[in-house]
């Protein structure tokens, strides 16, 4: 196994470093990276190393047709080229779902980055355009699921970006969002290996994302409406429909080896209106909740804006009387100044 896969292997399969107890000087040149020994023996009977091998085997053929300048033949060969899934490593990462969502800051913070790159710019050797596709779409997936549970909790500006806190489960959840600005690319930024990380988290947020829409009976992934995405409106070109599955794939037959009764069929569906009017209750009561927030704000606007009509009448009025007081006050001196130049005349 080359260096380049056992680093990539381990982002994958989430093992890092360990710091030993008894390590060498730092000064030392003969220090290095050290890791367990019982998490490289775990290595070697991952399913990817053989992808990894098969890959490059592929990789010979590819470039082996285009040093023969066999252009077509190249082409058609990258186009079948093998892949691999990492979805067996989040579930061998997070067995509960509770792990999944401690973990899930990482890699929202990393999507939403990945999703403020430029699309046209290479990132690590090659074209970012479909992963900022791909990261654009799960940060939009995640922003309407937050807008459906009503997650958000706390938003705090930065010069960083903007941050994000949402209660998901009832763990608190933490992301960064950079601004919408013109991101300029560091040249000392390693982006093979945060390409290593994206290439799991996409799937890791993908998991997390359809447990959470299934918790709220929502389909996912959501529909995107083809007028709002010529439109350009960011969230509103997801919409998220109710699950609504007449053909489940497990039924209680296949599960327990009983056969559901009709009377209990129908219990199961009088049991689902009650849920479903339940909820309808429940949102009419928030609606009327934040209508009668909506009318004390309103009111209380009102009362402010007559209250300083009121005092700048009354100014208006005091400061037109003092006007009088003065006009009345110069009259009369002209009368006296007249009286006496008059006076002095006889």
């Amino acid at each position: 196994v080359t260096l380049k896969d056992f680093r990539r292997l381990c982002i994958l399969k989430g093992i890092y470093p360990r710091d030993p107890k008894k390590r060498p000087d730092r000064k030392s040149r003969h220090d290095k990276v050290y890791y367990h020994l019982k998490d490289v023996v775990f290595l070697q009977h991952e399913p990817l190393l053989q992808r990894f091998r098969d890959f490059k085997a592929f990789m010979k053929k590819v470039r082996r047709a285009a040093g023969r300048k066999e252009t077509s033949e190249a082409r058609r060969l990258w186009a079948n080229r093998p892949d691999y899934s990492v979805s067996h490593l989040v579930r061998e990462r997070y067995p509960r779902f509770v792990d999944a969502v401690a973990d899930l800051d990482d890699a929202l913070c990393l999507v939403h980055l990945y999703a403020a790159l430029p699309g046209n710019r290479k990132v690590g050797g090659t074209k970012a355009s479909k992963a900022v596709r791909k990261c654009a779409r799960l940060v939009k997936e995640w922003q309407l699921w937050i807008c459906q549970a009503g997650a958000l909790r706390k938003v705090f500006v930065s010069v960083k970006g903007i941050y994000f806190q949402a209660e998901v489960e009832g763990t608190p959840v933490t992301w960064v969002q950079p601004h919408p600005y013109k991101q300029k690319l560091p040249g000392d930024v390693d982006f093979r290996v945060m390409g290593t990380f994206l290439e799991f988290y996409e799937t890791f947020v993908r998991f997390v994302l359809f447990r959470l829409y299934s918790t709220m009976s929502l389909l996912y992934p959501p529909k995107i409406e083809a007028e709002a995405l010529r439109s350009g409106v960011p969230l509103s070109q997801l919409t998220a429909g109710r699950a609504s599955d007449p053909n489940p794939t497990f039924t209680g037959e296949e599960i327990t080896g009983v056969k559901e009764t009709p009377e209990a069929e129908e219990k199961a569906e009088d049991g689902s209106e009650e849920e479903e009017q339940a909820r309808i209750k429940k949102e009419k009561k928030l609606l009327q909740k934040r209508m009668r927030k909506a009318k004390k704000a309103l009111k209380d606007i009102a009362e402010r804006e007559e209250q300083a009509l009121e005092a700048a009448q009354a100014d208006d009025e005091k400061q037109g009387a003092e006007e009088g007081d003065d006009d009345e006050g110069d009259e009369d001196n002209e009368d006296n100044e007249d009286n006496e130049d008059n006076e002095d005349n006889e």
